[in-house]
């Protein structure tokens, strides 16, 4: 499975990473020779905070449900990452176990409803689920809804955000629609509604009608049946499928239930009061969510400052299971850095300083690093990787290995030099 995310991980200590387009000469100053060549991203690693994990802050529904909808973090994703606008925090996941968990009830799931989020994908195409509420019992079949993210294989819509809702009709189902996903690693803003009423089920981005589609009915007479949860074991979840695996990698932001289908008008008004965190909790308040998560938390993780060309736009983030302040390569044994010289460190079984997208549009790339192996390295683990490829342990020395794969090739894989 290719990794979802720029990540450092499974080391002892990295000091400095580079990323540029040119080669690293070593001078007396490092970090003066380094910004000299106009690397895009250049992290020092030396901030002191320690990232620290808040799973109290992710899952408190601020909905008129209360507690009774508050969520579990599972598998420790990480806050503090910049939302699709100003104020707002988005929570990271990363397509392996991570994921929100919220238990069924009737409350919760209604027969008329609205699912909204905000969502950046990490990749696309991709299959994976990022939100569901479906009962998956055989008999008398399944219950509730779910929001994927199609490859354009699994339901056949292309790179698509695809909405489903059941009626307990075997796997057969009430009503399909879909959005085409333009792009990974940008925000979008969806909502999916469906008005039992009408029999109308609906899919709006960023504000605007994307598809509408007129249900069919089961043999039972039905359209749409909520999750009758019946072996209390399928619940509401963000990041994953009911029955807890096809985790989505991506960010999520601003998340809420509503017992009614929003109106068109409410949907746009919603997606045009984005423009600040207090502006858009007040217009989705003012239409009564059950459930409303927006992923605040009082300790943000820390950020790794970036002092390339990209600027701030290319800060990274210490995520749990990295250590700052760890001893980094100093005098005399490396003249080119201050004696006070620091490091981020990682623990065995995780930790990550995370990258954003840089971007880079080049056949030619130069990355730099230093680092210290503390102990016999995992096979395959991450030194600086990038959703198809980067520099990693390759195992081809038994876990000495450093090696390099690209376009997740499996060719390209244990051939360290």
């Amino acid at each position: 499975m290719k990794p979802p995310y720029n990540t450092l991980g499974r080391l002892g200590s990295t000091a400095l990473l580079v990323l540029c387009a040119i080669p690293i000469v070593r001078a007396s100053d490092y970090q003066t020779t380094v910004t000299s060549q106009g690397p895009i991203g250049y992290y020092r690693l030396n901030e002191t905070v320690q990232p620290v994990f808040d799973p109290a802050a992710y899952a408190t529904n601020l909905g008129s449900l209360g507690a009774a909808a508050d969520g579990t973090f599972v598998s420790s994703p990480v806050l503090g990452f910049q939302g699709p606008f100003s104020g707002v925090s988005a929570i990271d996941l990363n397509g392996l176990s991570q994921y929100i968990r919220t238990p069924s009830s009737t409350a919760l799931d209604t027969t008329n409803f609205t699912f909204e989020t905000w969502v950046k994908p990490a990749n696309a195409p991709f299959f994976a689920y990022v939100a569901s509420s479906v009962d998956f019992e055989a008999t008398p079949g399944r219950s509730g809804w779910y929001l994927a993210q199609d490859d354009g294989v699994t339901f056949g819509a292309g790179s698509a955000w695809v909405v489903r809702i059941f009626n307990q009709n075997g796997t057969g189902f009430g009503g399909q629609v879909a959005a085409p996903i333009l792009a990974a690693d940008v925000w979008v803003h969806l909502v999916v509604t469906y008005d039992n009423t009408s029999k109308v089920l609906t899919m709006y981005t960023n504000g605007v009608l994307a598809q509408s589609v007129t249900g069919t009915a089961g043999a039972n007479g039905q359209v749409y049946v909520p999750n009758q949860n019946l072996s209390n074991n399928d619940p509401l979840t963000i990041g994953a499928r009911s029955t807890l695996n096809f985790f989505w990698p991506g960010q999520v932001a601003q998340s809420a239930v509503y017992g009614t289908a929003l109106s068109a008008a409410r949907v746009a008004a919603h997606f045009a009061a984005a423009t600040s965190a207090g502006s858009y909790s007040t217009a989705v308040q003012s239409d009564a969510p059950l459930l409303y998560y927006n992923y605040f938390s009082s300790t943000p993780a820390p950020v790794a400052a970036n002092l390339g060309t990209l600027g701030t736009a290319g800060n990274a983030l210490f995520l749990p299971g990295s250590i700052a302040a760890a001893t980094g390569p100093r005098p005399p044994i490396y003249p080119g850095f201050a004696a006070t010289n620091t490091a981020a460190a990682f623990v065995a079984d995780g930790g990550a300083v995370r990258i954003p997208a840089l971007n880079l549009n080049t056949n030619t790339v130069t990355i730099s690093a230093w680092i210290s192996a503390t102990n016999l390295q995992k096979e395959g683990a991450g030194l600086v990787v990038t959703p198809g490829g980067g520099l990693i342990i390759d195992g081809a020395f038994g876990g000495f290995g450093l090696g390099y794969y690209w376009n997740n090739t499996d060719d390209t894989f244990l051939w360290s030099p």
